[in-house]
C-alpha cells in the first residue's frame, strides 16, 4: 500500500501521436478532412484512397459505417471509430483528442 502518494495511470494516448483513416468519402471529402487533420496536429496513417487497413491507424472516421475490413480491423485494433463530425468539432475548438 502506497500512503502519500497519488498514482495517476499514464495515457499513451494523451501523448501518442494521432494517426488518422478514412472511409467512404469522395476525394474532396477526404481532402477537407487531411487538411483538418494536418492543421491539428494529427498525422494521416495513410495517403489519400488507400483501401486497407493501416494498423498504426489510431482513429477510423467514416462517412457511414458499415461492415467493411477498416471498420471491422479498426475495431480489432482498439482505434477510436469516428464520425466525421468528430474532426469539425475539434476544428472548432482547435483541439484534436
Amino acid at each position: 500500500m502506497v500512503t502519500g502518494t497519488t498514482l495517476v495511470p499514464s495515457s499513451p494516448s494523451l501523448h501518442q501521436t494521432k494517426l488518422f483513416l478514412f472511409s467512404g468519402f469522395t476525394q474532396e471529402e477526404e481532402e477537407e478532412m487531411e487538411a483538418i487533420t494536418v492543421r491539428l496536429g494529427g498525422k494521416l496513417a495513410a495517403r489519400a484512397r488507400s483501401h486497407g487497413f493501416v494498423e498504426s491507424a489510431t482513429h477510423v472516421i467514416f462517412k457511414e459505417l458499415k461492415r467493411v475490413e477498416k471498420f471491422l480491423c479498426g475495431c480489432a485494433a482498439g482505434a477510436w471509430i469516428l464520425k466525421p463530425d468528430y474532426l469539425y468539432i475539434s476544428s472548432y475548438l482547435k483541439i484534436v483528442t
